[in-house]
C-alpha cells in the first residue's frame, strides 16, 4: 500500500520569487505521489528491477581501485550509451558515467579529457536540478554501527553512522505532455525508477571539487560556477529535511570552485552530518575539502587533523578513493609543517590496504611511506617500501598514472641518495615525462591564456591571473608539489607570458610590461637547461657570493647546510683544495693530482645537489635577477640610456629607460630589420664563415644607408643631437637584435657618426642585469690565453703573435695550446680572465653543446652545459674571438639570436659577468690588437669604456692585408681600422660594475 507524504510549509517572511519556489516544490512532490494513485495505469510504469545507475556501471568501481584507470574508463563508457533518458535527453544517472571517467582520465594526467567529463556531469546536474523535488526520501534515519574502523589512529568526532537505502524511488518523465504534443517533441511518460542518489550526488560532488583542482584559480570566473552557485544556493532538494546535508556539500564545493571560501566553510561544516545527527557516505569527503580549505590559509595543524579525520570518516562507508587522497594530503601538510621523519600512520594503513586488496591505494600509501623514509635519510627502509610499491603495480595500469609518476619521482630520489646520478636520472626522466601532460598548474596556464584571448576575462582579471599561474616559485610550491613546480619550470610556455605582457601595454603600465618581458627571458632559459634552473638555482644559494643572493637564499643556504651535513663537508674539502691550487705551479703533476681530488669532492656535491632538486626544500633563483622596473632605474648612473627589445610573435616592442623617465614604443616594419641588417652584412662581405672578404668591399659606404634605416627603428627616430644627453649605451636585444651591430648604427638620423663614437656601448641578456652585481674585481687577476688556429688560413706566425702580443706584457698569462690541465668545468677555476682565441667550430651545436676552452673539445666535461656544475664560478671576464653566429653567413644559415642569448645566459650563470663573443671571426692583427688595448684598461675602468678606448685605437691605425687572413687583396692595399667589419662584430656583455679603486696608502 502506497502511504502519502505530508507536507508542511512555513514560508515565513520569505520574498515572493522564494514563497512561489517552495509551493512549487511542494505541489511537485505531491503531483508525484498522487500519481501513483490517481493516474490510470500509472502505478504499472514502475520498473523497481532497471535501477539507476545501471548494474554495469558499478563494474567500473573495483577496476578503478585496482588501478585499472584505462579499463574503467572503458567500463564507465559502455554503461553510459544504456543510461536512462527522459524524453530526448539524458537523465541525471549521466552525471556519474562522466564523472567517473572524468576520474579516470584525472588520474592518468589526461587532463582536458577530464575536464570535459567532469563538465558534462555539471551541466546534466543542471539541465535536470530538480530531480532530487521528484524523489522520496524516508523521513528520518535510523542508526547502525560502522562497519569497519581505522587502525592507523583514533578519531576526535563524536558521531554516529546513519543507515542508509541504496536505492530511492524517483520520477522520470512528465505529468503533463500536452505541452509536447502541441509544439513537437519526445513525449515522456511519466515513470518510477529505483535511483541510487547518494552515488549520483557523490559524482556530481566529485566533478565540483576535481573540477575546481584542474582548473585552479580561473575556476571562479568561469560561467559554470556561476550557474553551480546559483542552482544550488536555491537549494533544490525537499525543503527542511535531512537530505539538505548533500546539498550542502555540493553548494559548499561549489563556493570553494568560486573562491568564496567563507560560505564554502560554513556549507562543507553543515555537510557533514544528515539532520544534525549521522555521518553519511558524503561526510568524508566534506571533512577532506575542510582541510584544503585550512591548508590553503596556512593553518597546517588544523589541515592536518581534518585530512587524518577524513580518512576515519572514509573507512567507515569503504571509500578507498578519499583515503588515498587524504592520506596524501596528510602527508603534504607533515612535510609543509617542518615535521620530519615518517608520517606515523602509514604503517598500520599500508597493512590494512593489503588486507583489503587496494591496490592503487596500497601503492601510494608505500610511496609515501617511501617518501618519509627518504627524509630521514633511511635509505635502506626507503628501497624496501619501494620494492614493495613496484610489486603492487606490476601488471597493472598504475605505472602510467599519478601512482606511477610519484613512485617514479621518488625512486629519482632514493638514487640520489644513495649515489647512483644515472638510475635517477632516468627514472626522473620518467616522472617528468608523465607530469608534462599531468602538471595541473601546466594546464592552469593554457585555461588562462585561453580565456584571456578570447576576451572572456577583463584585462585587469587576466593579469591578476596570468601573475599568479606564471609566477616564479614560491616557498610554499617546493613544499607542496616539487615534482609539479619542477614541470612548469622545464616545460616551454612562451605565448602565455607574450599575452600578459601586452595585457600589461593595454592597462598603460609600461613598468609592469617590462618586468614581465624580464620574465619571459628568464623563463626562456629555465625550460632549456637540466630541471628547469633547479639545479642552478641550488648552486647559487649554495655557492654563490654573498653579493650575488638575497636574504631568502641566505637563509635557506643555513637550511640546506644543517639539514645536509655531507654537504658541507665536500665544501669545506673544496674550498681547501681550491686555496692550495693557486700556490701550485702550473708546470707540475701536482695541479693536475688537486684538480682530480676536488672532481671527487664536486661529484658528491653535484649528486646531492640532485636530491636536493627533487625534495620540498626551496631555493631561490637568483639568475638573472628579477628587479623591479623602479629599482632598476634607480640604479642607472646619469648619462645611462638602456634601449630593451622584446620580440613577440605579433609585434617588436622597444623601451627606453634612464634614471629619470621611460618610454614604450612599437618598431614599425619588424620585417625590414632583417632585411636591412642582410643589407649591411652582405655590403660588408659577410656571406660564409670562411669565405674571404676582398678588400675593395670595405672601400664603399653602401651599408651606411640600411645602418641608417636600422637605427631610425630602433631608437624611436633619435635625432643626434638627443645622444648628446648620454654617455652610455646598454642594450638589451631580443631575437634578430643579437646580430645587429648597434656599435656601427649612426647616432642619430643624419649623423654620420658611429654610436660606438659618441657612447659606450653593452649588451645585456635581460634588464636587470644592466646594473653591477656588486662582485669586487681580483686585484691581480690570473688570466689563460687559450691558443689554436682562429681561422683556416692564420698562418703560424698570427698564433705566435697572438701568444706574445694578445695581451699586455704586464700582466701574468698562462697560455695553453694543446692539452687542458684538467677537463675545462675544473679547469676554469684556475683564471680569473679567459682569453680564448682557437677557432670554436662546434658553436652551432647548440647554445650549451660547445667546448668554450676548444682545446678538450669531444670530451666529457668540455661544454658549456658542463660549467653549469660545481665547482661554482670560473673567469669573471671571458673573450672568444672566434665564435660564429648567422650573422657571418648575413643571416641566411644559423639561428634566430636566441642561441646567443642563451649562451650569454650559460657563460653568466657560470659565473661570468663580462664577456666578447664574437658575431663572426676575424683573426689577424686586428683581434689580436683589440683584446690587447681591451685587457690593458680591463683592470682600471669600465669593460664598455675599456671596449670602446680599444675600438677607439683600432680607427686610428692602418692594417695590413698580409696580418688579416679574412681579407683578400693585395698587400700594397690599404686598410682602415674605421671600417666595422674589424670591431662591430664583436658582442660585450657586461653587467657594468666598476673597478674597485686602490685604497690610498697612508
Amino acid at each position: 500500500m502506497i502511504k502519502f507524504r505530508h507536507f508542511r510549509l512555513r514560508l515565513g517572511p520569505l520574498s515572493t520569487p522564494m514563497r512561489s519556489e517552495l509551493l512549487m516544490r511542494a505541489w511537485l512532490n505531491t503531483m508525484l505521489w498522487l500519481a501513483l494513485v490517481l493516474v490510470p495505469g500509472f502505478a504499472l510504469a514502475q520498473r523497481p528491477s532497471k535501477s539507476v545507475p545501471t548494474d554495469a556501471y558499478y563494474l567500473g568501481y573495483p577496476q578503478l581501485l585496482d588501478g585499472e584507470f584505462g579499463d574503467a574508463a572503458a567500463i564507465y563508457r559502455r554503461a553510459g550509451q544504456t543510461g536512462m533518458r527522459a524524453g530526448d535527453a539524458r537523465w541525471v544517472d549521466a552525471i556519474c558515467y562522466h564523472a567517473m571517467m572524468g576520474e579516470c582520465y584525472y588520474r592518468l594526467g589526461q587532463l582536458p579529457q577530464a575536464l570535459e567529463q567532469y563538465n558534462n556531469a555539471i551541466d546534466h546536474f543542471l539541465g535536470n536540478r530538480d530531480w532530487l523535488l521528484r524523489t522520496e526520501f524516508p523521513a528520518t534515519i535510523t542508526e547502525q554501527n560502522p562497519r569497519n574502523v581505522a587502525t592507523w589512529g583514533t578519531t576526535a568526532r563524536v558521531f554516529r553512522v546513519g543507515t542508509y537505502p541504496r536505492h530511492y524511488q524517483t520520477m522520470v518523465g512528465r505529468l503533463d505532455n500536452q505541452d509536447v504534443l502541441q509544439r513537437g517533441g519526445v513525449v515522456a511518460n511519466p515513470e518510477i525508477y529505483p535511483v541510487n542518489v547518494v552515488e549520483i550526488l557523490r559524482c556530481f560532488a566529485q566533478a565540483i571539487r576535481r573540477r575546481t583542482e584542474i582548473m585552479g584559480p580561473v575556476c571562479q570566473y568561469d560561467p559554470l560556477t556561476l550557474q553551480l552557485v546559483d542552482a544550488l544556493s536555491r537549494r533544490p532538494g525537499p525543503p527542511n529535511h535531512w537530505s539538505q546535508c548533500w546539498l550542502s556539500l555540493c553548494l559548499g564545493l561549489s563556493y570553494a570552485a568560486a573562491e568564496k571560501d567563507a560560505q564554502a566553510v560554513s556549507e562543507l561544516t553543515q555537510s557533514l552530518l544528515a539532520g544534525g545527527t549521522y555521518d553519511h557516505p558524503l561526510t568524508a569527503m566534506g571533512i577532506l575539502e575542510l582541510g584544503k580549505l585550512s591548508f590553503k590559509k596556512g593553518e597546517n595543524d588544523t589541515a592536518a587533523t581534518l585530512f587524518m579525520e577524513a580518512t576515519y570518516a572514509a573507512v567507515t562507508f569503504d571509500q578507498a578513493d578519499i583515503l588515498e587522497e587524504a592520506f596524501k594530503s596528510a602527508v603534504t601538510s607533515w612535510a609543509v609543517a617542518g615535521k620530519a621523519g615518517p608520517f606515523p600512520p602509514l604503517a598500520n594503513a599500508i597493512d590494512w590496504a593489503r588486507q583489503k586488496q587496494l591496490r592503487s591505494l596500497h601503492t601510494t600509501l608505500l610511496t609515501l611511506a617511501a617518501e618519509g623514509a627518504l627524509e630521514s635519510n633511511d635509505a635502506r627502509s626507503a628501497a624496501q617500501f619501494l620494492s614493495r610499491a613496484k610489486s603492487a603495480m606490476t601488471g597493472s595500469q598504475l605505472l602510467a598514472s599519478d601512482v606511477g609518476a610519484r613512485y617514479n619521482f621518488v625512486t629519482a630520489w632514493l638514487a640520489f641518495q644513495t649515489g647512483k646520478m644515472d638510475a635517477g636520472s632516468t627514472a626522473l626522466a620518467a616522472a617528468m615525462a608523465w607530469q608534462t601532460t599531468g602538471s595541473r598548474r601546466l594546464f592552469q596556464i593554457g585555461l588562462v591564456d585561453v580565456a584571456a584571448s578570447s576576451g572572456n576575462l577583463t584585462a585587469r582579471v587576466a593579469e591578476l591571473l596570468y601573475a599568479d599561474t606564471l609566477r616564479e616559485p614560491l616557498a610554499r610550491d617546493w613544499l607542496v608539489d616539487p615534482h609539479d613546480t619542477l614541470a612548469v619550470l622545464s616545460t616551454p610556455h612562451p605565448l602565455p607570458f607574450e599575452h600578459w605582457f601586452e595585457i600589461c601595454l593595454a592597462r598603460k603600465d609600461t613598468a609592469k610590461a617590462l618586468e614581465v618581458a624580464d620574465r619571459l627571458r628568464r623563463h626562456r632559459f629555465y625550460s632549456t637547461v637540466p630541471l628547469g634552473g633547479r639545479l642552478e638555482a641550488l648552486r647559487w644559494v649554495l655557492e654563490a657570493p654573498v653579493e650575488l643572493i638575497s636574504q631568502e637564499a641566505k637563509l635557506q643556504k643555513q637550511a640546506l647546510l644543517i639539514k645536509f651535513p655531507v654537504y658541507e663537508q665536500a665544501v669545506q674539502k673544496v674550498r681547501e683544495i681550491k686555496g692550495n691550487l693557486q700556490q701550485l705551479p702550473p708546470d707540475g703533476q701536482d695541479r693536475t693530482k688537486a684538480l682530480a681530488e676536488l672532481s671527487k669532492f664536486v661529484l658528491v656535491q653535484e649528486l646531492i645537489l640532485r636530491e636536493m632538486a627533487v625534495r620540498r626544500d626551496p631555493s631561490d633563483f637568483s639568475f638573472p635577477p628579477l628587479r623591479e622596473t623602479s629599482d632598476i632605474q634607480q640604479g642607472l648612473p646619469d648619462g645611462t640610456l638602456m634601449l630593451a627589445y622584446l620580440a613577440t610573435s605579433r609585434q617588436v616592442h622597444a623601451f627606453a629607460v634612464t634614471n629619470k623617465q621611460m618610454g614604450h614604443w612599437v618598431v614599425e616594419k619588424p620585417g625590414t630589420l632583417k632585411s636591412d641588417l642582410q643589407e649591411m652584412l652582405t655590403s660588408w662581405g659577410l656571406f660564409d664563415r670562411t669565405q674571404q672578404i676582398a678588400s675593395d668591399d670595405l672601400k664603399n659606404d653602401a651599408w651606411w644607408a640600411p645602418a641608417e634605416r636600422l637605427g631610425a627603428a630602433l631608437t624611436n627616430q633619435m635625432k643626434p643631437e638627443d645622444w648628446q644627453a648620454y654617455t652610455d649605451l646598454v642594450v638589451v636585444p631580443d631575437k634578430l637584435f643579437w646580430h645587429i651591430p648597434f656599435e656601427a648604427l649612426p647616432a642619430g638620423t643624419g649623423s654620420k657618426e658611429s654610436l660606438l663614437a659618441r657612447v659606450n656601448v653593452r649588451y645585456v641578456p635581460t634588464a636587470a642585469l644592466a646594473l653591477p652585481d656588486g662582485r669586487p674585481s681580483p686585484r691581480a687577476p690570473k688570466t689563460v690565453l687559450v691558443l689554436g688556429r682562429p681561422t683556416p688560413r692564420d698562418p703560424e706566425a698570427n698564433i705566435a703573435r697572438a701568444s706574445a702580443e694578445a695581451l699586455p706584457n704586464d700582466m701574468v698569462v698562462e697560455r695553453w695550446t694543446q692539452d687542458l690541465p684538467a677537463p675545462s668545468y675544473l679547469a676554469r677555476q684556475l683564471c680569473d680572465r679567459l682569453l680564448v682565441m682557437a677557432d670554436i667550430e662546434d658553436s652551432d651545436k647548440g647554445p650549451y653543446a660547445w667546448a668554450p676552452m676548444v682545446l678538450d673539445r669531444n670530451k666529457q666535461g668540455s661544454q658549456l652545459v658542463d660549467w653549469f656544475s660545481l665547482p661554482w664560478g670560473g673567469p669573471h671576464a671571458t673573450a672568444f674571438t672566434s665564435f660564429h653566429t648567422a650573422a657571418e653567413t648575413s643571416l641566411k644559415k644559423g639561428g634566430n639570436g636566441d642561441e646567443i642569448f642563451l649562451t650569454v645566459c650559460g657563460l653568466m650563470a657560470a659565473g661570468s659577468r663580462t664577456i666578447v663573443l664574437s658575431r663572426w671571426r676575424m683573426g689577424g692583427s686586428s683581434t689580436i690588437d683589440l683584446m690587447r688595448e681591451y685587457h690593458q684598461e680591463l683592470g682600471y675602468t669600465s669593460a664598455a669604456k675599456s671596449w670602446r678606448r680599444s675600438v677607439r685605437l683600432m680607427q686610428e691605425s692602418n692594417l695590413l692585408v698580409e696580418t688579416e687572413p679574412r681579407i683578400r687583396g693585395n698587400a700594397r692595399d690599404a686598410l682602415s681600422g674605421q671600417h666595422p667589419i674589424f670591431w662591430a662584430g664583436y658582442i660585450l656583455c657586461d653587467t657594468g660594475n666598476e673597478p674597485k679603486k686602490e685604497e690610498p696608502q697612508p
